[in-house]
């Protein structure tokens, strides 16, 4: 008996085993072949639990002319096609699989969707028809197609997915269907050759760059059914000369129409509220219509972003007293307006602090006169104390020996972080030694850019951004939010076109103080954030290119650098102040432009107060030290020595107070980074 239920034990625990130690098919998926005799075609597909014919896939890859899908294969019918999302045993991914010779297809109506990538790249396709099943194409459909010239879509057909038809450039003719709902974004990018489209009047939704580039369209009609527009849907539509806009339509879109050339005149329907957002765009629903000549906005329109109608010369506003519209159109229309902001910015604070550097300014040459020689150190030490202040606010240090080497030139960068202060050091040399040949346009700031990373591995400088950047900040937790959203790569390289062109129109003006001018313009050119690298540094270096050709060339001898990095936080909560309402021209310049001018002001009473003190240069370095005490009106510390005599050394500073601490001459006071000494 005992061994009989040893048996039984044994046996199950063998049938566990085998249970346990068996494959599980039922998640596998069989691939069949069957072989089109008729038309010289090996199809790959797989069955349904219902024994259709699904992912149905050519697996002939040199067939050559028309391919006519069947509907049924073996007395089994096909109801889907292969594409881009199931791969197959065999390695291809849509129905032709880059099929380049097939000029012909046709598709059968037990099909009720076009798969993504169904014929993606299929460059040779000149004709397809689609039967009155078709419901949806999918994404990348018939991208890159560039053979296809026409197409009629079934009246079935609800939904036309992203990247459908993307860079089909061969397409000229187009019949949509009438029960079409959306078209998705990029859809009809870049298919130059249509010449007409006609737009349903169930169609509700048209996506972001829908049509971009489709430079043949003549006229557009947009339906009463349309309620969104994307970004940029029409934009580069340089062949459209008649625009009738949907009636249903609460908002047009940033740069939805941007740089359509052809279009002369333009009615907003009533049903408008806002035109263009302007939340990431420099340009704006019509930026860019060089021939737009006439726009009728209605009163409901309480949103108009600057950019809206930016770069259109020819342009007449229409509206009623007391509208937005009629505000818009009186006011400056162009984006960098420097001609009637800096009305606003003289407060009397401001006032007063450009008289009393206009003041400074005044004994500027008689300093330099007097101090030709002396300069000189002050020269030198400015440039090590510019180049190590711009590259530590941005993060990026060496020692103090090391810069000096650096900066001096006897020695070549070691790593990443050096070489880019020998690139700043470059470019701030250039500046000081050639600012008055130098003009802030955009092929020389992109050369200053190059010069800036010269010493860098791979070609990073010179360029303008190829990413869309933001403008982060860290709170208190060390969590990241964007802050500022800098105008978008595509529009980076107008922008400062656009900039720079304005900027030199009221610099050679004169009507604006240059004191106020320059801030606004590196603000301005912070906001675009042209570059993926250096846009801080950049702006600096701007800062002082320009405050030398306008005269104020204090930062050659007093590191202003240094002092923006003494005030940092002071210096970025101006910058966020100032950038906000930017993108909207709703921005007020005023905190940039008072921070500036407050650096200024600080640089040359540091400036008198040095070249107060070289008066002493014939004296002996620990009497110099000594005359900076005895001018001092109470405490000084041993930093504030330094700053007043940078030629001398810290070890001769320090040594020099031990000894004047010990012969009772001065007094040491406080403790620790407070430390300072007083005259007794």
């Amino acid at each position: 008996m005992l061994k009989e239920k040893r048996y039984i034990i044994v046996l199950i625990a063998i049938m566990v085993a085998i249970i346990m130690l068996k494959p599980n098919f039922s998640n596998a998926v069989t691939e069949y072949k069957y072989s089109d005799t008729e038309q010289g075609i090996e199809w790959g597909y797989e069955l349904d639990e219902n024994n259709n014919v699904i992912n149905l896939y050519c697996a002939t890859k040199s067939k050559i002319g028309k391919v006519e899908i069947p509907s049924t294969i073996d007395g089994k019918k096909v109801i889907s096609l292969q594409g881009e999302d199931y791969p197959n045993l065999s390695g291809y991914n849509s129905v032709l699989n880059n099929c380049k010779a097939v000029s012909e297809v046709i598709i059968p109506d037990t099909i009720t969707e076009i798969p993504d990538g169904a014929f993606y790249n299929c460059v040779g396709l000149k004709s397809i028809t689609i039967p009155n099943t078709i419901v949806s194409i999918g994404y990348k459909a018939f991208e890159g197609c560039v053979g296809l010239n026409t197409i009629t879509m079934p009246n079935s057909l609800t939904s036309i997915g992203s990247n459908a038809f993307n860079g089909c450039s061969g397409l000229k003719s187009i019949v949509l269907s009438d029960k079409l709902i959306e078209i998705k974004s990029n859809a009809f990018y870049g298919c130059t050759g249509i010449k007409e489209i006609n737009l349903p009047s169930t169609l509700i939704s048209i996506g972001d760059y829908a049509f971009y580039g489709c430079t043949g369209i003549i006229k557009l009609e947009i339906p009463d059914s349309v309620t969104t527009i994307g970004k940029e849907a029409f934009a580069s539509c340089t062949g459209i000369k008649e625009l009738k806009l949907s009636e249903s339509l609460t908002e047009l879109s940033e740069s939805v129409f941007y740089n359509c050339g052809g279009i002369s005149s333009v009615k907003i329907p009533e049903s408008v509220t806002t035109i263009l957002n302007g939340n990431s765009s420099l340009w704006g629903a019509f930026g860019k219509c060089t021939n737009l000549e006439k726009v009728l906005i209605p009163d409901l329109v309480v949103t108009i972003s600057k950019g809206a109608f930016l770069d259109c010369p020819k342009l007449t506003i229409y509206g009623n007293d007391g509208m937005k519209s009629k505000e818009y159109a009186e006011a400056n229309e162009i984006n960098f307006d420097y001609i009637t902001n800096p009305a606003k910015l003289l407060t009397p604070e401001i006032v007063q602090m450009v008289g009393s550097i206009h003041e400074h300014k005044g004994k500027q040459e008689l300093f330099l006169e007097a101090n030709i020689d002396e300069l000189k150190t002050l020269l030198e030490v400015a440039l090590i104390q510019s180049t190590g202040a711009s590259n530590r606010i941005e993060g990026i240090f060496t020692s103090d020996k090391r810069l000096e080497e650096l900066v001096s030139q006897k020695a070549e960068p070691r790593n990443r972080s050096e070489q880019e202060i020998a690139g700043y050091r470059e470019v701030l040399a250039t500046i000081h030694e050639s600012y008055e040949y130098i003009t802030p346009k955009p092929n020389i700031i992109l050369q200053l850019h190059r010069d800036l990373y010269s010493y860098s591995q791979g070609n990073i400088g010179g360029t303008y951004k190829n990413s869309d950047n933001v403008i982060a900040e860290t709170d208190a937790e060390g969590h990241q939010k964007a802050r500022f959203i800098p105008v978008p790569a595509f529009q980076t390289a107008e922008a400062i076109d656009e900039l720079c062109a304005r900027f030199l129109e009221a610099w050679e003006a004169n009507l604006i103080d240059k004191l106020i001018l320059i801030p606004m313009f590196i603000l301005d050119f912070l906001c675009i954030h042209p570059f993926n690298d250096g846009n801080g540094r950049m702006s600096r270096l701007l800062t002082l290119l320009l405050f030398y050709k306008a005269g104020y060339i204090v930062g050659k001898y007093v590191s202003m650098e240094m002092l923006i990095e003494k005030t940092k936080e002071t210096y970025y909560e101006a910058l966020q102040a100032s950038s906000v309402g930017w993108h909207e021209d709703e921005n007020s310049y005023e905190p940039f432009v008072k921070y500036y001018l407050g650096i200024m002001l600080k640089a040359y009473n540091e400036f008198e107060s040095r070249v107060e003190h070289l008066k002493y240069h014939n004296l002996s370095k620990p009497d110099r030290i000594k005359a900076v005490i005895d001018n001092k009106v109470g405490k000084i510390t041993k930093k504030e020595i330094m700053e007043l005599c940078p030629d001398i050394s810290k070890v001769t500073v320090e040594r020099t107070l031990t000894d004047l601490v010990k012969s009772g001459y001065i007094a040491k006071v406080g403790a620790g980074p407070s430390t300072g000494y007083v005259r007794i």
